[in-house]
């Protein structure tokens, strides 16, 4: 059994013939019910009128070749357009991909560099000892307790008339001890001596060690007088 073409065609603008239908009515292939059916709708559808019309005017047989024609050219361009469609979402896709790689190496290499740069190089061993075990000479309270001292204490003595900052140099010796002070910048006689008496009576210190050896150390230090 022969499939017969629908009598209506749903399309974007509403209910019609459709083209094969239309093509049996005008060389008389359809049935008595079909006819009636089909007329009854033509008296409705101005479009399909017109359609008609235009088919009868013309060579059914042309026509009917030009639609198929038009269909076939219609479907090969779509089917081309798709194709150009995915090419090009393939294209971009592929630049995205390949942005998005350059930019992680990129980030990788930057993680690199500065990974590299803030990690200190290994020492030999020999070095590695000898830096490990050595120390400066420095407050046993360290430097801020120091500083609150200094700040505390550091009044002009009786007889000194100038304010001023005192930088004096001294020897922390293996012992703790401290020694030779010698003055770099003086303010006056009074208030330098001043400055010795506050480091001499001041928190303890600890020596310097060069590889677990201690060692003596030339410390310069600046004492404030206000």
């Amino acid at each position: 059994m022969i499939d017969q073409p629908p009598l209506f065609h749903t399309g974007p603008i509403g209910v019609h013939l459709s083209q094969e239908k239309l093509f049996q009515l005008l060389a008389g292939q359809v049935t008595p019910d079909e006819r009636q059916q089909l007329e009854a709708h033509l008296q409705q559808c101005s479009l399909c009128t017109d359609a008609l019309e235009g088919f009868t005017r013309a060579d059914t047989s042309v026509s009917q070749a030009t639609l198929l024609e038009l269909n076939h050219l219609i479907k090969k361009r779509t089917a081309r357009r798709k194709t150009r469609t995915l090419l090009t979402d393939i294209k971009a896709w592929g630049v995205a991909t390949a942005i998005v790689f350059l930019i992680l190496i990129s980030a990788a290499i930057v993680w690199n560099a500065v990974h590299t740069a803030n990690t200190p190089p290994v020492p030999s061993d020999s070095k590695a000892g000898a830096s490990n075990s050595d120390l400066s000479a420095q407050p046993v309270q360290g430097y801020s307790h120091l500083q609150s001292y200094l700040k505390q204490h550091a009044q002009l003595p009786a007889g000194a008339s100038r304010k001023g900052r005192v930088i004096l140099s001294f020897t922390v010796n293996p012992d703790s001890s401290l020694s030779n002070f010698k003055i770099i910048q003086s303010v006056e006689k009074a208030t330098d001596q001043a400055a010795i008496d506050l480091v001499k009576k001041g928190p303890a210190w600890q020596p310097a060690s060069q590889q677990k050896q201690k060692i003596a150390q030339v410390v310069n230090l600046s004492v404030v007088f206000k």
